[in-house]
């Protein structure tokens, strides 16, 4: 099990399989499921999402230019980044692209490479 975390949330993937690695969303104590990839799926948009190369824009909310990073099967689950400053907000939005279905995580420009040095380790 692998535990990605910022200050108020966690996204926990489940390595025991590699070929179908089941995703979570931790928020203070409740826990939703976000769908399921392969390792190497996961590992590879992460790390190419997280770094500091320019991305395609896929679109813009909250005052943030948003690119598409991953989408995980089953629940459809899509994960975007923006940069902030030095740091990264991500957004995690259900296949509906609810608005009250989408969760921010700000992290750090630490926090950031705390988790590529995380998903590298893998």
């Amino acid at each position: 099990m692998i535990q990605l975390c910022s200050d108020r949330y966690s996204i926990e993937i489940d390595i025991t399989n590699t070929s179908w690695c089941k995703c979570w969303l931790i928020v203070d104590e409740d826990k939703s499921y976000l769908g399921a990839e392969s390792l190497k799926y996961i590992k590879d948009h992460l790390l190419a999402g997280l770094d500091d190369r320019p991305k395609e824009i896929s679109g813009h909310l909250y005052k943030y230019d948003f690119s598409w990073v991953l989408s995980l099967s089953e629940v459809h689950t899509g994960l975007y980044v923006a940069q902030n400053g030095l740091g990264k907000v991500l957004l995690v939005q259900n296949a509906d692209g609810h608005t009250n279905e989408i969760c921010l995580i700000k992290l750090s420009q630490d926090r950031c490479l705390q988790w590529l040095d995380k998903i590298r380790s893998i």
